[in-house]
């Protein structure tokens, strides 16, 4: 059965025409009133209450609505006369009569400040911890008592459709997941991102955007999708921070420490951060190979210690209240030594041997990753058009040292020879890139973009292997390299957004060409691409009423192959496991399709399908008979298509105890080309939330994961409790939060490949039941004025977002 049938994709089609224009039918006289709400400096404003009054009828609105996240607003009313109030705590209401026998634009409305509240009043009308955008659900973390004191990566489990589990991100199942920090992809390995969102506090970020399908205005790369980090911005006088301590116990002891700081002083805004954590983690691996009557069995144990610096700098200065310009420098540091004792046992009753293995290894690594970034930002009018330049230098220095030491010995343990070989493994990467990107706005609310970009990435890898022998270390030349990898990629892309009624759109086009160049220095091949894709987009969003949405997208997107997996020669791990990339590795392209609701803001049910192509995964290879050696490598499969739902559930039981639920269940098909893999997967996380008293709170979170797999490995299923308390002092101003992880220690990373007449089974176990405890302390200096506590009075519309 195909995976798309034609009577499908008809039924889809007449579902999704029908949930769009089918609420719309018999309001064609319906008239339309619209405008956009500024203050008295000309910024918009968003989430302001706006409503509709017939004179005759007295005090009673007819009507309500909310503008938007641009301050438009737009009501359907029939034909009479009417007075419009427009209304937010902190500026005077505006009101006004109109008399509508026609689509009305009622302009630009402008807001004035109350000078006697603005004093006086602290605005807690808050948005809801989610919101939709026609392309993106927003996690809006600042507004969200339940972040206070956690680090970034535990909070994307606050987000619909996405779940974290070891050091992988995933979108709807899919952990292809991309990381972006203020729009910028952060070009790190996944356990280096885990790191860096791990020590990024939440008291620094003021927004989570996740966006399953990218459109055009995004580098095509990606087919797990994209989550977008927003950081606090400076843009009021004083000085603001944070500091934070942590600590990590009982078996291997680590601790964190982290500040912030802003400072804003008339058109200045300065910044900056720095997190250090000093960590040691175990692990527990056991290897299991059987081929026909031959076996394999090892048992290594490891400990890594990482020392991990994270810094960011930045300023930005407003030229005039139209434009700004601004300049970011951002550092990691880290640096992990990793010491692991092996016992293996070989037998081979065919040949009458016998053999026991002791190993001893170290590996030392030293990464260090910089990114110079600039901007400049202008506004050209009032409607939200401008025009602004983003340029970034990233360069990247990774050195990796290891020496690896096998003692061989017989069934009786005398000795029989000394296996003793050592790797140096410099990497040296800089990546530039430019981008322009224009916005027009029209006064109908429509928006169009385009923008082009280039990037330009030179890698260069020095792999030295040598092994030990009676003389010294000899060089390896089967396994030694150096290998030049260089990438340009020009794209340019457009896209329009509008609204018809209560539907808007969104169309893009995105052209990205690319060529390659891939050199062995030592082997003397070369190994050159290039090719040129289009990558269209389609977005819709339906408000069917107050409470409903219904949203629709398609994106066509790419992954690239890291450049890791592009270098053909061999990494060791141990005398019967090897690494190795390969050259001829071709991008992988995916359609991706999403249909979700969403009801009062909250509630999320997602339905999605992606395809890909050309899928490339890591690989075991088949082994030919009487051969244990592992060799793994990078290969690209036929596809692999993925239908699934997604349902995201926050509920508030009581006012002291609320949960937020995330539960998927997808289809997983995977072509190789000697048959075909079908898998059911589940997996679900909940977090419990309870109110002890109003500064004490205890959370319960649980994950459970199916069964799953990825090219030829098929992973257990795994599951975990963590149990957090937190308690804030001093106005909320100092949080202490205690954690134990993975109470009940079950978390685990199993998985079985089936390679030809090879059978390996890997049973891996972090050190994932830890007790910490996180100090945080948010201070403000500057300016003081005498503040009384409100409720904004447009919470319910504020709901509805």
């Amino acid at each position: 059965m195909a995976f798309y049938s034609g009577k499908i994709r008809y039924c889809i089609c007449l579902l999704m025409l029908c949930g769009f224009f089918g609420p719309g039918f018999g309001q064609d006289g319906a008239l339309k009133i619209k405008g956009i709400i500024y203050d008295e400096k000309g910024v918009t404003l968003p989430f302001t209450s706006v409503y509709l009054f017939n004179p005759a009828l007295g005090d009673k609105p007819l009507k309500g609505a909310q503008s938007n996240e641009n301050g438009s607003f737009q009501l359907d009313v029939t034909p009479g006369d009417y007075r419009i109030q427009v209304s937010l705590v902190g500026y005077k209401t505006y009101s006004r009569e109109i008399t509508v026998n026609m689509d009305t634009n009622l302009g630009k409305i402008q807001l004035l400040p109350d000078s006697k509240l603005l004093g006086e009043v602290k605005i807690t009308g808050k948005k809801p911890l989610v919101s939709r955008k026609i392309d993106r659900y927003v996690l809006n973390v600042s507004e969200s008592v339940l972040a206070s004191g956690r680090g970034t990566f535990e909070l994307l489990n606050y987000a619909p459709g996405v779940m974290t589990m070891g050091s992988s991100i995933g979108i709807n199942g899919n952990t292809a997941t991309k990381i972006m920090v203020n729009g910028r992809l952060l070009r790190l390995s996944r356990d280096q991102v885990q790191n860096y969102l791990t020590n990024l506090r939440s008291e620094e970020v003021e927004s989570i955007e996740i966006i399953p399908n990218p459109g055009a205005e995004f580098e095509a790369e990606g087919s797990g999708g994209l989550i977008n980090v927003i950081l606090k911005k400076q843009r009021v006088g004083g000085l603001d921070g944070t500091i934070g301590i942590g600590a990590m116990t009982p078996k291997n002891p680590s601790y964190n420490t982290s500040a912030q700081l802003n400072y804003g002083y008339k058109g200045w805004q300065l910044y900056g951060s720095h997190n250090y954590t000093k960590s040691k983690v175990g692990t527990e691996l056991e290897d299991n190979r059987f081929q026909e009557q031959l076996t394999y069995k090892t048992n290594i144990n490891t400990i890594t210690a990482t020392r991990a610096n994270n810094f960011r700098l930045g300023a930005a200065y407003d030229i005039s209240k139209n434009q700004y310009i601004g300049l970011e420098f951002n550092g990691n540091n880290n640096k992990s030594d990793a010491g692991a004792k092996s016992i293996a046992v070989l037998n081979d009753p065919l040949n009458n041997k016998f053999n026991n293995i002791k190993g001893d290894f170290l590996t030392r690594n030293d990464n260090k990753i910089y990114t110079l970034s600039f901007n400049y930002d202008l506004k050209i009018d009032t409607l939200g058009s401008s025009f602004g330049i983003i340029s970034d230098y990233t360069t990247a220095k990774r050195n990796g040292r290891g020496d690896f030491l096998s003692h061989y010995t017989d069934q009786q343990n005398a000795p029989l020879f000394d296996s003793l070989y050592r790797n140096n493994v410099p990497v040296k990467i800089d990546n530039y890139n430019a981008a322009a990107n224009y916005v027009k706005a029209f006064k109908n609310g429509g928006k169009l973009k385009f923008g082009l970009k280039f990037t330009v990435t030179n890698t260069r890898n020095n792999v030295l292997y040598e092994y030990y022998k009676t003389d010294g270390f000899v060089n390896d030349p089967e396994r030694s390299n150096i290998f030049q990898y260089k990438e340009q990629i020009a794209a340019a892309y457009g896209q329009y957004s509008f609204r018809l009624g209560k539907t808007s759109f969104q169309v893009g086009l995105r052209a990205e060409s690319t060529r390659t160049k891939g050199s062995s220095v030592t082997s003397g091949e070369t190994h050159n691409r290039s090719y040129f894709n289009l990558f269209p987009s389609l977005f819709l969003k339906r408000a069917l009423d107050d409470k409903n949405t219904l949203s629709f997208n398609y994106s066509r997107r790419l992954d690239r192959p890291s450049f890791n997996s592009l270098n053909p020669f061999e990494w060791r791990v141990d005398d019967y496991t090897y690494i190795s990339g390969n050259p001829y590795l071709n991008p992988q392209f995916i359609h991706s399709f999403n249909l979700s609701y969403l009801y009062k803001s909250r509630y999320s049910l997602s339905l999605f399908a992606n395809q890909t192509k050309g899928v490339f995964a890591q690989y075991l290879l088949s082994n030919k008979p009487g051969d244990l050696v592992a060799n793994y490598s990078w290969e690209n499969l036929s596809s692999q298509k993925y239908l699934g739902l997604n349902l995201y559930v926050p509920v508030e039981v009581a006012k002291w105890w609320s949960m937020i639920n995330n539960v998927m269940v997808y289809k997983n098909i995977i072509d190789f080309d000697s048959g075909e893999s079908r898998r059911t997967v589940f997996s679900g996380k909940t977090t419990q939330n309870v109110s002890l008293n109003k500064d004490l709170r205890l959370e319960v979170s649980g994950l459970y994961q199916s069964k799953y797999n990825t090219s030829n490995q098929v992973f257990v299923p795994s599951y975990y409790i963590d149990l957090g308390l937190s308690n804030s002092f001093f106005n909320k101003k100092f949080i202490a939060r205690a954690l134990v992880t993975d109470v009940f220690n079950t978390s685990r990373n199993d998985y079985e490949i089936i390679s030809g007449s090879l059978n390996l089974t890997e049973r891996q176990k972090y050190t994932t039941r830890r007790f910490s405890i996180q100090l945080t302390y948010n201070f403000r200096l500057g300016k003081k004025v005498k503040v009384q506590k409100i409720t904004g009075g447009n919470n319910d519309e504020k709901s509805r977002m």
